[in-house]
């Protein structure tokens, strides 16, 4: 499962940054819609529940056609690919023996849904180790230092076990410590990223699983980011898995290139917990700047939220008020007329599309919904809502 890129190696340069760590510089001029990064996972796993709703094929991760019939893992009932020939690639890679020996143990084990989508990265984790040991130390390198918690010590727990029994019938097998294990599952919690399943309800998007990009992972996050993610898990050939970064607007050379981890209508007060307890660190970009003066009020009035935390799930913001709003309170709000879907209670960010070959978009799609709008119907908005 070691990562394929086809990064764009002439567009983005890696640096070391005052406060900020590894990131991603634009190289030269970079162009609207232009695809920035294109990356394969290291590595890759479903999330618990999702995995328990058995509509994900466990190794392409495609949505299970309710028409075709799956194929099961023939140990593990419970995991089904939607091909044959996904279970027999997947047997190589993402499922093999120990793989599946620790999925049968996994449920009776651990109860919990949230342990479980943990302990199933690191059955993954282990397996890259396994199966790709210069993979592994990819992962190793990535940030992030964990701390041994109770969690941690029920996942150590359930991971020596596993190793164990595996071990007596299979082969040799390294034991894991349990700062090892609190190390990996912090480097899962600041790399990882959701790949969210198709919409069903307005604002009622999940995760399906959860992937590492070793490129992709020194992309840092702005508020009022430059570049923005998409992927198409769904569609048909390669590299559905794959990681799109394609530039939101003109970025000059020597800028840094930045996403937002999370929907950009995310109000302050969440956008700086989240930061803080997931990415350890106080948000002081321009739009946090400004918004940090606001009082509690103004900010739901202006960029309001619902559902739970993460990226999981997302709200939409009180988009008449935001079209109102005074630029001299609220200076960033073109940013969230042009690059928020107009969609109700969609959320996500208009990614203009791959530019042709004179160098202009002019489109741009939802990474959430995949609404589509033109250029002509983005002006024709602002002059209705007089904003021009």
């Amino acid at each position: 499962m070691a990562a394929a890129s086809s990064t764009s190696l002439l567009l983005l340069k890696v640096a070391h940054l005052p406060h900020r760590g590894r990131a991603l510089l634009a190289a030269h001029t970079l162009l609207p819609g232009q695809i920035l990064l294109q990356e394969s996972p290291l590595l890759y796993y479903l999330e618990a529940q999702a995995a328990a709703s058995k509509s994900f094929c466990s190794h392409c991760l495609r949505c299970l056609s309710q028409s075709a019939s799956a194929s099961p893992c023939l140990t593990c009932q419970d995991v089904l690919f939607c091909t044959p020939a996904c279970a027999l690639a997947a047997s190589a890679s993402s499922h093999t023996p120990f793989v599946c020996r620790a999925f049968c143990g996994l449920i009776g084990c651990i109860r919990d849904a949230d342990l479980q989508t943990q302990a199933r990265y690191l059955i993954a984790a282990y397996n890259l180790g396994v199966v790709s040991p210069a993979a592994f130390q990819q992962l190793l390198l990535l940030e992030g230092e964990g701390v041994v918690d109770d969690n941690t010590a029920v996942l150590h727990s359930f991971m020596r076990e596993t190793v164990q029994s595996v071990r007596l019938s299979m082969q040799t097998l390294p034991t894991w410590s349990v700062e090892l294990v609190a190390a990996l599952l912090a480097k899962d919690q600041r790399n990882a990223f959701g790949l969210m399943a198709p919409t069903v309800l307005p604002g009622q998007r999940k995760v399906r699983a959860y992937a590492i990009y070793t490129q992709a992972s020194f992309l840092n996050h702005d508020c009022l980011p430059n570049a923005g993610r998409v992927d198409y898990v769904d569609r048909m050939g390669g590299r559905n898995t794959d990681i799109i970064i394609r530039a939101l607007h003109e970025v000059p050379e020597g800028r840094e290139v930045c996403i937002s981890y999370f929907p950009i209508n995310w109000p302050f007060a969440d956008r700086q917990k989240k930061l803080k307890e997931e990415y350890g660190f106080d948000c002081k970009c321009e739009r946090c700047k400004v918004e940090e003066s606001w009082s509690d009020r103004e900010q739901a009035e202006d960029i309001s939220v619902e559902g739970e935390e993460g990226d999981e799930e997302m709200g939409s913001p009180q988009k008449d008020e935001m079209e109102e709003a005074d630029q001299d309170s609220f200076p960033h709000a073109m940013f969230f007329f042009k690059y928020l879907c107009p969609r109700d209670d969609c959320g996500g960010t208009m990614v203009p599309l791959p530019p042709d070959l004179d160098g202009a978009s002019a489109s741009m799609e939802c990474n959430v919904c995949g609404h589509l709008r033109t250029e002509e119907s983005f002006l024709e908005d602002l002059e209705n809502h007089s904003v021009l």
